[in-house]
């Protein structure tokens, strides 16, 4: 096993990746430029991880007897003399001061042959040493068990596709190898882009060709899959093979096992669970003159997002259910990236990202929980806790109502094009910008987000949590001076039942149409095991398990963090994904990229931008026959 990431195999990643979002947005591709994101993601998996494999954990095989070379002498009999006769020789003997093998008593179903794949599995268990919630014996189990399981389906080559994000990279990189030494099972990995995951899934779904045995992916795309029966129905899968289940597996263990579910069955095993919140430079937030200057220029107090909104808690009872002047806002925020625009003193409010590319159809995707487009979670409840919000859905604010689609603009029901979807707009692709070092108009998001830590010149950005693992690596100038915090809200449509912040689970489908179903389940059980959990997010940080998070291991990485847990234990109840409804979401998505480039290139506001977007999707939807089409019934 590797002692750490190898930067080429990570370069050979992203050219991968560029190269492809270069070929359909005709983007130049230089290695230089993926080099230098190469040695961003390298800070985030680069550190020796590989544990000494003496003294394995004491599984079913015993020590090896040891194996030398050794005189001996021999009398023999020729014809009809006696001869003395000296021979060297190879054989097992026992030494002094080594221990002999006992005989193995091998799991029920095991045999000789299979002693290779419990070797690994006893490596494996070692490798991981204390760095799991399982106790030492439910570990052991869990880690036979694919031994054991995966003995029908050794020699079966998977092939998997993924998103080539830090968790991912770390998965191939870390688990992958041990994997196929546990199980005798191939995995092909391919990295790509987002776009690219989303255009494989869909032809997936389309042609029936199975071309992919797995398909990681984000939960966007989970009412497509539902729609188009296109991912296999794993609680299905589990009822019809209990055989392959792995005997912790717990899947009321992950804690946004919704935003992969339909009518009480799950499609995807949760891999990393990043969550879009605000990040700020703690320093420049809590520096005495900054706090001094900016009560004087603003008249009020200066504080991290955090801060405003667990004061605002503090201050509830006095206030109607729908204030929030004490809270962290879309103008404080603005206040914030003002005040905070020192290009003399190399300082910048944010960092914007306005090159052509996917992540333009993303916004309102994922900065409509800031901006509060959709209906709030029915009385009683919080937005994490119910499957769908109506008659207003979160992406792109489409009315939803009767279970149909029918649009995103206030003509047809919806609220994109409202004075909410004009602030989103303008604050992303205007406000943002402007407050940016020019480079902001030849980034995407995902460099955006990588930039932030690897630059450490921006005061506050949106983003999620994959980059975190940058931002405590050798290459990030905010190594402990950074927090995270709720999203700002747009205040005039407030309403303490929508949702507060976005959260993004990536995870690993299984194609309903590959052939190798069975050593497919056994692959992303495996990646996303209990037995692995902790070690793995001790690294990148993005658990989707409860049992992870209130390990105290765990919970003492909060501050390394930037308080993440302290942010989901105050606000997790507020999250929501991409709703289930949204089965249109790669139709859907491109339609309001290429409609956001359009706006940027025509200079249009973020009204006309808004208007634009909605008037296009609402277009797609009538055109292609989807309007008033009920959906997920």
């Amino acid at each position: 096993m590797p002692k750490n990431l190898n930067i080429g195999f990570v370069i050979e990643k992203i050219m991968k990746t560029d190269m492809e979002e270069g070929r359909l947005l005709k983007k130049k591709i230089s290695r230089r430029a993926a080099i230098s994101r190469a040695v961003a993601i390298g800070s985030i998996v680069g550190v020796g991880i590989i544990a000494g494999l003496g003294g394995y954990y004491a599984g079913t095989l015993g020590a090896p007897a040891k194996v030398e070379t050794v005189t001996k002498t021999e009398t023999v009999t020729v014809g009809a003399a006696t001869v003395t006769e000296t021979k060297t020789v190879r054989e097992t003997v026992t030494v002094p001061g080594t221990a002999t093998a006992p005989a193995p008593t091998l799991p029920p179903g095991l045999g000789p042959e299979d002693e290779p794949y419990l070797r690994a599995a006893d490596e494996f268990i070692a490798w991981i040493g204390e760095d799991t919630v399982l106790t030492p014996e439910q570990l052991k189990q869990e880690v036979y068990h694919f031994v054991a399981a995966s003995k029908p389906y050794r020699g079966t080559t998977l092939i998997n596709m993924y998103e080539a994000l830090p968790g991912a990279v770390w998965e191939e990189q870390y688990l992958g190898e041990w994997f196929e030494r546990i199980t005798g099972i191939k995995v092909a990995w391919e990295a790509m882009s987002n776009y690219e995951t989303i255009l494989k899934s869909f032809e997936d779904a389309k042609t029936r060709a199975g071309i992919y045995d797995v398909l990681g992916t984000d939960q966007d795309m989970h009412g497509f899959y539902v729609l188009n029966k296109s991912a296999l129905n794993l609680s299905e899968f589990m009822r019809e093979h209990p055989e392959l289940v792995p005997p912790y597996l717990d899947v009321d263990d992950i804690w946004a096992k919704g935003t992969y579910s339909y009518k009480g069955d799950i499609y995807a095993i949760h891999g990393q669970a990043p969550w879009i919140d605000s990040m700020v430079r703690t320093s420049w937030f809590k520096d005495p003159k900054n706090r001094e200057d900016f009560k004087k220029k603003y008249g009020y107090d200066l504080k991290t997002p955090l801060e405003y909104y667990v004061d605002a808690r503090r201050y509830v009872s006095k206030r109607t259910t729908t204030s929030v002047e004490d809270d962290w806002t879309i103008s404080k925020c603005e206040d914030v990236i003002e005040f905070f625009t020192r290009p003399d003193e190399k300082m910048w409010g944010s960092l914007g990202c306005l090159r052509p590319g996917d992540h333009l159809g993303w916004l309102g995707d994922w900065l409509d929980d800031a901006f509060q487009f959709c209906s709030p979670a029915p009385l009683g409840s919080y937005p994490a806790e119910v499957a769908t919000l109506d008659p207003i859905i979160t992406p792109f604010g489409c009315n939803t109502e009767g279970g149909a689609l029918w649009g995103t603009s206030q003509a047809e029901g919806g609220t994109l094009d409202t004075d909410a979807g004009a602030k989103m707009y303008d604050f992303w692709l205007h406000y943002i910008p402007e407050h940016s070092p020019p480079k902001a108009r030849e980034i995407d998001a995902v460099e955006s987000w990588t930039a932030w830590g690897i630059d450490g010149t921006y005061a506050f950005h949106v983003m999620p949590h994959h980059f975190f693992p940058v931002f405590v690596g050798p290459e990030s100038k905010v190594v402990g001076d950074f927090e995270v915090g709720p999203l700002p809200v747009y205040e005039p449509w407030y309403h303490p039942l929508k949702p507060r912040g976005y959260v993004d689970p990536s995870g690993y489908i299984i194609s309903a149409y590959s052939k190798n179903k069975e050593a497919a389940f056994l692959f992303i059980t495996f990646l996303n095991s209990k037995a692995v959990d902790l070690k793995k997010n001790m690294e990148i940080g993005m658990t989707m398990r409860i049992s992870t998070m209130k390990d105290p291991r765990y919970r003492a990485l909060d501050d390394k963090f930037g308080k993440f847990l302290t942010v989901f234990d105050v606000t997790g109840k507020y999250l929501y994904g991409t709703d289930a409804k949204w089965v249109i979401y790669p139709q859907a998505m491109s339609v309001a990229r290429d409609a956001a480039l359009k706006a940027l290139e025509e200079k249009l506001d973020g009204a006309e931008t808004a208007k634009l977007v909605a008037s296009e999707i609402d277009k797609w939807i009538k055109e292609n026959g989807w309007y008033g089409k009920k959906v997920l019934e």
